[in-house]
């Protein structure tokens, strides 16, 4: 099921009727089911997959909370009688557990997302003398990532696990991110997927004129663009050379640019019928100057201000950056700076203002890790705010 299907089209306006219809406090509830719904018709094969991430996060999520709590219990009881080594010892003798814990979780939604997507491959790059056929679950690198990104921030201490199992779910499964995303962070999205939005036109006029400009991006350009590539890289492809070729990569690049960012559009085009807000996620990633650059736009500031950072746990890097991208999405809150690390930070020097390379309308939240691990020296400017990348000989500290 695609964006552009009657199938689709007609669920999101049964769903509109009723979620306007509905009190507030049962409005999410729609949401869910249509959810459940639009997953059944894209494929019934698809739900068991999609169970098991939602029942593995969300039991993981309550263990590692109830750990966090009986912690903080226990140090709070027992303050005047242990030493401070001891209750270094014993948080970190906790959070080993929660490690451990949390690590299992990792791996058995990871490993499921790898065995599906890599399997027939690796077989047959192997000339394995047997096949496999499995079912490519819809959307599952999307719900996997988000479900790992938000249960690494209720390891954090972040924010408390969600205990409702219906609006977990929803979080899980809200059908607009299930095609081609965007990866959301559940303390920013649920801010607007639960409360059930007042009706508004203005609202809605807006949904449906981004709706249709991904449509635009996709039928009058990607599509378009697609027979050309075909013949340019097809079977003859030997046969254009030069000029050709060069032409062929730019339309290429400009046809992928097109076919996403018209996916993402439609996606939050359609979360905003719902007053629901998705991040954006682009921001002119092809008129970077240099691939820390280019990043940097891919990963645009979400709604709190700040830079969504990439999958990287610093011991597990090799192992997990590889599965990190999925059609251009990065993994949300898998690699934050702590809030002591965040204070090894550069301080904020008003007395010498350098060079302005980029200004701010409004102030930034704290800034966070990202993949190329740049530090920043925050200056500010004839009421701006500059970030300036700083090279290896610069750097100090954690980062």
């Amino acid at each position: 099921m695609t964006f552009l299907s009657g199938g689709f089209l007609l669920l999101v306006g049964a769903l509109l009727i009723i979620y306007y219809v509905l009190p507030k406090r049962f409005r999410y509830l729609v949401l869910l089911g249509g959810s459940v719904v639009f997953y059944t018709l894209a494929g019934r094969a698809y739900l068991p997959f999609l169970g098991i991430t939602v029942l593995t996060v969300y039991g993981t999520a309550l263990l590692l909370g109830r750990s966090l709590e009986r912690q903080k219990a226990y140090v709070a009881e027992h303050k005047k009688e242990l030493t401070r080594e001891a209750v270094a010892a014993y948080k970190k003798k906790e959070g080993k557990k929660r490690t451990a814990l949390f690590l299992l979780c990792l791996l058995l939604n990871l490993g499921l997302l790898a065995a599906l997507k890599y399997t027939a491959f690796l077989l047959d790059a192997f000339r394995a003398p047997w096949e496999v056929h499995w079912v490519l679950p819809l959307g599952i690198s999307f719900y996997t990532f988000q479900s790992l990104g938000y249960l690494m921030d209720v390891k954090r201490g972040k924010y408390p696990p969600e205990r409702n199992f219906l609006r977990y779910a929803l979080f899980a499964s809200f059908f607009p991110q299930m095609i081609q995303g965007p990866i959301s962070r559940y303390d920013m999205l649920s801010k607007t997927l639960y409360g059930g939005a007042d009706f508004d036109l203005d609202r809605l006029g807006r949904g449906l004129v981004r709706i249709l400009w991904g449509a635009a991006k996709k039928l009058l350009v990607a599509d378009r663009l697609a027979p050309a590539l075909g013949l340019l890289f097809g079977a003859q492809a030997a046969d254009y050379r030069g000029g050709w070729v060069f032409l062929g990569m730019v339309l290429y690049a400009l046809r992928l640019y097109a076919d996403f960012t018209g996916g993402i559009d439609m996606a939050l085009g359609v979360g905003e019928l719902f007053g629901v807000t998705l991040p954006e996620n682009f921001d002119r990633p092809y008129l970077s100057k240099n691939i820390e650059e280019y990043w940097r736009g891919a990963l645009r500031r979400d709604p709190a201000g700040e830079l969504r950072p990439a999958l990287s746990l610093q011991k597990h890097r090799g192992i997990l950056d590889p599965l990190a991208h999925d059609h251009g999405q990065l993994v949300p809150g898998l690699r934050v700076l702590s809030p002591e690390r965040q204070q090894d930070l550069p301080k904020v020097d008003q007395g010498s203002p350098g060079p302005l390379r980029q200004r701010l309308s409004e102030p930034p939240a704290p800034l966070r890790s990202h993949p190329g691990h740049l530090a920043a020296d925050r200056r500010l400017a004839r009421g701006g705010l500059e970030l300036r990348p700083v090279g290896p000989h610069q750097r100090g500290g954690h980062h």
